[in-house]
């Protein structure tokens, strides 16, 4: 048992936790840049870099070696871009490379904590999110001109709500499945969670009228119903149809007087979307094929050459913007996360559900997502039995920053 001076460093790790998780749906100012939620995260990187282990170190080097290499890869690739043109993108892209990366080393640390310090904290973590689920339907965010006619709620964007709410349903359903040993008014408490869960996610996904969403949610359904029991199939198909229901109450009227109507029933205009997201981004001159264009928005299309966007698709846009180099890079990083996670099918399923969302957004700087990828991580290296800090805990070793007595 662990001593009660890290009992009580547990209370303060989990309310940051849910701090984070209760501001990430939060947008206030412009997409990719500063948001409110960064500040707790901010302080919860201090605090995991200063109280490391060297333990820990240890056991996240294997994937952090080579997810660093990247953000370092990608930082060296923008400099030298920026050298001869001064365009700040390219720093403002090398810092968002940068912070996702220690966001998912961070987390996974937090998490592995978490766990270790008490299995019912998972309990709280999970209320908490359900919590974080309703904050959308509270604050009003700012929408982009370009999306009045769909629903944004607190995010800048309609796919960004739609990313966010395939996340959370996915974390939500892992902390569901590591809930175990609970007394009957804890399985109420936890049923009536996924089930408003399951209202909100698909309310959150029609509204936001994206058509990946409604991909990503799909298999998230599918994945629940194969993995459900009779008992629970009862329970599981029943909230899916209120929620259908209840989302085409609440939002039928708007989508006929909108262009959401016309964009889910235009013929063709699915392929010529997909094709817009692409069109005159692909173009690499020389050695650029090879070691990367730099993360620089570039124009789309000959009709639209007065505007910049990047590219809509997270792994084209790094073997683009970083090269095949730094696409290898990145590739192996994910071959050891997924050799770790590989004794949890169904996490590795629940984490292939936001696929359609990743091939036709870029998500590389999505908070919410990193987070997610290091909560199936830190489960698996605890089922895999590869932590154990109270080993050392107990022989007084201290963390990689005190000084030796």
């Amino acid at each position: 048992m662990l001593q009660p001076s890290f009992q009580g460093k547990s209370k303060l790790l989990i309310s940051s936790v849910l701090l984070v998780f209760f501001l990430v749906p939060l947008y206030f100012f412009s997409t990719g840049g500063f948001q409110i939620v960064d500040i707790p995260i901010a302080l919860l990187m201090i605090y995991v870099i200063c109280t490391l282990y060297k333990y820990e170190l240890q056991l996240l080097s294997l994937v952090s070696l080579p997810l660093s290499a990247f953000a370092l890869w990608a930082v060296c690739i923008n400099m030298w871009y920026y050298a001869s043109s001064f365009e700040t993108v390219y720093i403002k892209a090398s810092l968002q490379t940068i912070y996702t990366s220690i966001i998912f080393i961070v987390f996974s640390v937090l998490f592995l904590r978490i766990a270790t310090y008490n299995k019912r904290i998972i309990l709280y973590l999970y209320y908490g999110i359900l919590l974080s689920l309703i904050v959308p339907l509270a604050v009003q965010g700012s929408p982009e001109a370009a999306f009045e006619s769909r629903q944004v709620l607190t995010f800048s964007n309609p796919n960004q709500l739609a990313s966010y709410t395939i996340s959370i349903i996915a974390i939500t359903l892992i902390l569901s499945d590591q809930l175990r040993c609970m007394t009957r008014r804890e399985k109420f408490l936890k049923a009536f969670g996924l089930s408003l869960v399951l209202v909100l996610a698909h309310y959150y996904i029609f509204i936001a009228a994206s058509r990946a969403g409604i991909a990503s949610m799909v298999i998230v359904d599918i994945i629940m119903l194969y993995r459900c029991n009779k008992v629970l199939l009862c329970t599981v198909v029943p909230v899916i149809l209120t929620a259908i229901l209840f989302t085409g109450l609440f939002s039928v009227d708007e989508l006929r007087t909108t262009a959401i109507y016309k964009k889910f029933i235009q013929k063709g205009s699915i392929t010529a979307d997909l094709e817009k997201r692409t069109t005159g981004r692909l173009n690499s001159e020389g050695l650029q094929l090879l070691f990367g264009a730099g993360k620089k928005n570039k124009s789309l299309g000959m009709k639209e050459l007065h505007h910049t966007k990047e590219i809509h698709n997270t792994f084209l846009d790094i073997i683009y913007s970083y090269g095949l180099i730094g696409g290898c890079v990145f590739a192996l990083y994910l071959y050891i996360y997924l050799k770790t996670c590989i004794r949890t099918p169904y996490y590795i399923a629940l984490m292939f559900s936001i696929l359609p969302l990743a091939m036709t957004h870029n998500l590389i700087r999505f908070r919410i997502l990193w987070i997610f990828l290091a909560l199936v991580f830190s489960i698996n290296l605890t089922r895999n039995n590869l932590y154990h800090p109270s080993i050392e805990i107990a022989h007084g070793k201290r963390s990689i920053f005190s000084p030796e007595s």
